[in-house]
């Protein structure tokens, strides 16, 4: 058996074999997440807070932004450093990890404490100490995949199993205590646990190669290639985040309780064709990373990647989009949203765009090249800007001729049909350079900093 599952591996390659195994693994997670996001969060949270959900989650990422930006480059140098062999500086970062953690999470949640009441408001939800668990949450899930990420650069993938086996069920354990007791408290509560569980048991797998031997080197001899990685993908990283919140913001902003709602349901439904990308993102950027450092060419495993999201993804979406509106019937509780079902499809559209969008920039950044970074950038601020302005576009009265306002407001844009277009189209502009052409070539896939070839 031992040497069948030898053989399999050098026949399918690294690529295919961890996503293989990930695969499976994440998809008895993806059960686990699917029983929880269609069965136990709608029986614990009210209908008219069900739509808080997702800009909830939204809102925690953004209070997390800053020290996103902060840790972009590491994320990048912990492979590169892991290529390398240098593990002193691996470890000198991750304590660094720790320290801005610290110091941002303080300032973060001064910025919180102020900020969050009107983010209740507009999402019609209580406050309490949820304002704590959204912030905890949103950055312990900034930190964590930093330490799942050195783990893939030193190539420990059975560590990264590990980790997606046992979070899904961490996080449903604590779900069934505490959603029953504190409602949306208690979703947040899950998602911290988990979060935290991922940071600490990296955190002992790392320790195997990083431990007292290993002597902490500064890396800051790197500053230029380290800046010059950071200030695009920066940019990128806090427009992203601003598309993302700004989408989910008006859907529950905006819209009446049972359109927020479905909104949720349709998206439990629409992440599962993306699933195969989940299992092949965590080994792909590792592999293009090491191979664009080494001077090998990485072309292949990018197509490799955007074929498995269309081919498999697109037949997925196809299944799901067929089956939903029966599925919808099937338990009393979700016929109110059986008149949305129609676009289940829609939304596993956008999410496989934004798989091959994710993919492209995975696959972009590890070769150290920007030029989808402010096409992207550009349209992710375009768009949330023009949805908040659609939606509240009685701010600009006295700005804007009325005639225009009235325009606007007669067309009822603040539909879930509506809008859930306007993001399937955004998205499919954003996409289209993921589908042209390399320009550069294999031969320019290189390393061309001399900087990083002396290194």
């Amino acid at each position: 058996m031992t040497r069948l599952l030898k053989q399999a591996k050098a026949w399918l390659g690294p690529l295919w074999w961890y996503s293989a195994i990930l695969f499976v693994v994440q998809r008895v997670g993806d059960l686990i997440n699917i029983f929880i996001g269609l069965w136990l969060v709608p029986k614990y949270i009210p209908g008219d807070e069900l739509g808080a959900v997702l800009p909830l989650s939204q809102i925690g990422g953004l209070l997390g932004l800053p020290l996103a930006i902060i840790l972009i480059p590491f994320g990048k140098f912990l492979n590169v450093f892991a290529t390398r062999g240098e593990l002193g500086k691996i470890k000198r970062l991750l304590y660094d990890v720790f320290l801005l953690a610290g110091i941002v999470a303080v300032l973060t949640a001064v910025c919180a404490h102020y900020l969050m009441p009107a983010v209740f408001l507009r999402l019609r939800v209580g406050s309490g100490y949820l304002t704590w668990l959204v912030l905890c949450a949103g950055l312990s899930a900034t930190v964590a995949p930093l330490f799942v990420q050195a783990l893939q650069g030193l190539k420990h993938f059975s560590s990264v199993a590990v980790i997606n086996a046992v979070t899904a069920p961490v996080r449903l354990l604590v779900m069934l205590v505490m959603l029953p007791v504190q409602g949306i408290a208690g979703y947040f509560s899950g998602q911290l646990v988990s979060e935290t569980f991922k940071i600490g048991y990296a955190f002992f797998a790392l320790r195997k190669h990083l431990g007292r031997a290993v002597v902490a080197v500064k890396y800051w001899q790197n500053w230029r290639e380290i800046v010059l990685f950071t200030i695009p993908v920066a940019i990128l990283v806090a427009s992203g985040s601003l598309q993302g919140a700004s989408e989910v913001f008006v859907i529950r902003h905006r819209l009446p309780d049972v359109e927020s709602a479905a909104y949720y349901f349709i998206s439990r439904f629409a992440e599962i064709p993306t699933s195969l990308w989940g299992a092949v993102s965590v080994v792909f950027l590792s592999l293009v990373s090491e191979r664009h450092e080494t001077g090998r060419a990485v072309r292949p495993l990018y197509r490799q990647a955007m074929a498995s999201i269309f081919g498999f993804g697109g037949i997925i979406a196809l299944v799901i989009h067929l089956l939903c509106p029966w599925i919808f019937s099937l338990v009393p509780s979700w016929n109110i949203y059986r008149p949305y079902a129609h676009l289940v499809g829609v939304v596993c559209g956008i999410n496989l765009l934004r798989a091959a969008i994710a993919c492209y920039i995975a696959y972009e950044l590890a070769c150290r090249r920007f030029r989808l970074v402010f096409f992207a950038s550009f349209l992710y601020v375009l768009e949330a800007c023009l949805l908040y302005s659609i939606g509240g576009i009685n701010f600009f009265r006295g700005v804007l001729p009325d005639a225009l306002i009235q325009w606007v407001l007669d067309r009822n844009f603040m539909r879930i049909g509506v809008i859930t277009w306007y993001i399937f189209f955004f998205a499919l502009i954003v996409a289209l350079p993921a589908f042209l052409p390399s320009r550069s070539g294999e031969s320019t896939e290189a390393i061309s900093d001399k900087e990083t070839r002396r290194e």
